[in-house]
């Protein structure tokens, strides 16, 4: 015979009873989403202060105020060149004061999308001091170094920023090349030997990207909570506004996993954020290998991914500056190699025979990891990379001296 409950317990067993009902009943705790990102408060910065970064953010507000019209050109005549210079010159001196102190770059991470007109007023800078490399090039002043180092300072210091910041430092870098490839038959040896002194130092940094690569690695984040925030709101409009048409059935998956498990929006974040990781270990292992034989190290994940894409626009921002940091590097190396060459036929009517004198650092070309290609009888002389098709066509190179060779962009 069973023992006879207590009133205590019959009580106790009717209240575990409707907490079991209740439980039941009521409805599940609500998905816990991670932070991915958060919009960062730039730091207030001291007008005329030792940092080169609030220095060039000075010149930046201050060149936005004097050549508004300069800002808004693309093309530019000779003298719109030399009235944008006059009208920036204040912002200019800033810019040149900047490259001798340290710089301590802050990155800020911004919403995606967000204007940046600080971006859009240092490059209008940078190609003002490609101007005035030119026309220092072109009288073969004594400044032409000086003025080859300011803004290789400049540029190499935006290369601590994020994509957009170290393409635009890229687009510097180019402009200071052409800049001088437009005036090499001017310039003399010292100032030849000068200009290549200037430039090894960058043709010896293998990590010009590696802050760019940390940083956008934040921004790529941001484009996931961006992402997040837009779902938890149910904002399709803004996203599809955003980034257009082609996302619209990832915004539809997303809609109709707004009404599904807690669990599997958690994970679809997750997912989505972990592709982070897997782009940048794919960028850092392509930029440690020649350009011309990373083509199974650049992949795209594969399987069934639901936020590809919106992969698509938010992490791929890293692959076309890998490209055009390769051909960047791999002209200023040429460059230093063709003002070393050049000055020596100046000098002695004589080029040299070959590159082996050379730092080996230098003749090597970043794009296939061989030495670059050179022939020279006399004082006539060939320079050149053999190119991505990694075939030696003698130097031989077409309107964009892109291919099959890859020479820098003078014209004999």
């Amino acid at each position: 015979m069973e023992p006879m409950a207590s009133p205590r317990m019959k009580c106790f067993g009717r209240a575990w009873m409707l907490a079991l009902l209740v439980a039941g009943c009521r409805p599940a705790p609500p998905p816990q989403f991670t932070t991915w990102a958060k919009v960062e408060v730039p730091e207030a910065r001291q007008r005329g202060g030792s940092e080169a970064f609030d220095t060039y953010l000075e010149a930046a507000e201050q060149v936005r105020r004097d050549d508004a019209l300069g800002l808004s050109r693309v093309n530019f005549t000779a003298e719109q060149r030399r009235a944008s210079i006059e009208r920036s010159a204040s912002a200019l001196r800033l810019v040149r004061n900047g490259t001798r102190q340290n710089l301590n770059y802050r990155f800020i991470v911004t919403e995606p999308f967000a204007p940046n007109e600080t971006l859009a007023a240092w490059r209008h800078l940078g190609r003002m001091m490609g101007w005035e490399i030119e026309n220092s090039a072109a009288a073969n002043a004594g400044d032409t170094a000086t003025r080859v180092r300011e803004l290789m300072v400049f540029a190499h210091a935006l290369m601590q920023g994020g994509a957009p910041e170290a393409d635009t430092g890229l687009a510097l870098m180019d402009e200071a090349r052409i800049a001088i490839l437009n005036h090499l038959d001017t310039l003399d040896a010292r100032n030849l030997r000068a200009i290549s002194e200037i430039l090894k130092p960058y043709a010896a940094e293998p990590d010009w990207l590696d802050r760019a690569i940390e940083n956008e690695a934040k921004s790529m984040r941001m484009g996931v909570q961006w992402v997040q925030d837009a779902f938890l709101k149910e904002d399709w409009k803004k996203v599809n506004e955003q980034l257009g048409t082609e996302v619209v059935p990832a915004t539809k998956y997303l809609s109709e996993l707004r009404h599904d498990d807690g669990a599997k929006q958690v994970a679809y974040f997750q997912g989505f954020a972990a592709e982070v990781d897997i782009e940048l270990k794919t960028i850092r292992d392509a930029a440690a290998v020649p350009a011309a034989k990373r083509e199974k190290t650049l992949f795209i994940p594969e399987g069934e991914r639901p936020w590809k894409r919106f992969s698509k626009h938010f992490f791929r921002t890293l692959r076309p500056l890998l490209s055009r940091y390769d051909l960047t590097l791999t002209r200023t190396k040429l460059l230093i190699l063709e003002c070393m060459v050049r000055a020596q036929v100046k000098e002695s009517r004589l080029a040299p025979p070959d590159l082996s004198k050379f730092d080996p650092e230098l003749t090597t070309d970043p794009l296939t990891g061989q030495p670059f290609g050179y022939s020279a009888v006399g004082p006539v002389y060939k320079l050149y990379s053999i190119g991505m098709d990694q075939q030696d066509n003698g130097g031989v190179s077409d309107t964009e001296h892109a291919s099959p060779d890859l020479t820098l962009e003078y014209h004999r």
